[in-house]
């Protein structure tokens, strides 16, 4: 859900909402001032369960690539204290709601990589109210996604030099 351009800088957030067919429900992007790639997780969770909360749509599966995330809302670690104001507030907004968290890899989560990459073209936040208005390499990953062909991270080994 979130994207962040180096350790400490410009950041962005950004989720996505789909249905069980996997169609775009609703998206959304916003730039985030300077901060780590902690609490950029931990606000567009933030934002997309505050859209889940206002639309009424629960249950919810929460899928993140940050482990981290998961473990935090799962209770399994320790709140760090740069997100704790942001933990109160989506704790209190999934409270007596159906809400599953799971892990991704981060190949799962290009849709909304790619528009936290958007949203550093315009300032402030965008929105995605159907598949239509979403930028044209978002459609294509959508498009993806729904027939079942993975997104894959091809890494190539480089060798060493020989001591």
């Amino acid at each position: 859900m979130e994207f962040k351009k180096g350790n400490r800088g410009p950041s962005s957030a950004a989720f996505c909402i789909r249905n069980e067919e996997g169609d775009l429900v609703h998206a959304a992007a916003k730039t985030l001032s300077d901060g780590s790639n902690i609490v950029s997780e931990a606000e567009a969770i933030k934002m997309g369960v505050m859209y889940c909360v206002e639309k009424q749509l629960f249950p919810l599966i929460i899928e993140t690539d940050s482990m981290t995330m998961k473990m935090i809302i799962n209770a399994e670690w320790k709140i760090p204290w740069c997100i704790s104001m942001l933990m109160d507030d989506i704790t209190r907004m999934m409270e007596d709601q159906r809400v599953t968290v799971e892990h991704i890899h981060r190949e799962g989560n290009r849709l909304a990589d790619i528009l936290t990459n958007f949203v550093f073209d315009f300032a402030g936040t965008v929105q995605f109210r159907n598949f239509q208005e979403l930028p044209s390499q978002a459609k294509k990953i959508l498009n993806l996604e729904k027939i079942g062909i993975p997104n894959l991270r091809i890494r190539t080994l480089q060798d060493k030099a020989p001591d």
